[in-house]
């Protein structure tokens, strides 16, 4: 199983305007990037001495479209600019 196939309008729907342009900050800083069905996972450069830690699990609703759970290890956690970021990596 592969992961499914998304663009940016997703990542847009996902997060949000705001959310997305702060992203595209962060793509550089995205690194060590994995994708292992159902997960993608990275590292990205924020503001702490440490890269924050990303994994972003894929799954489907009942009406087939995709459905993401992001965690990043920032203090927001869920949804942020890291995930997001990651995405668009």
């Amino acid at each position: 199983m592969s992961l499914p196939f998304f663009t940016e309008a997703d990542v847009l729907r996902w997060f949000g305007a705001r959310e997305l342009i702060k992203a595209k900050t962060y793509v550089r800083s995205v690194t060590r990037l994995s994708a292992e069905s159902p997960e993608l996972s990275a590292f990205v450069l924020g503001s702490a001495p440490r890269p924050y830690q990303v994994k972003i699990r894929f799954s489907t609703n009942l009406a087939g479209d995709i459905v993401i759970s992001p965690h990043c290890s920032c203090p927001v956690q869920w949804h942020c600019k890291h995930t997001a970021a990651t995405l668009l990596a």
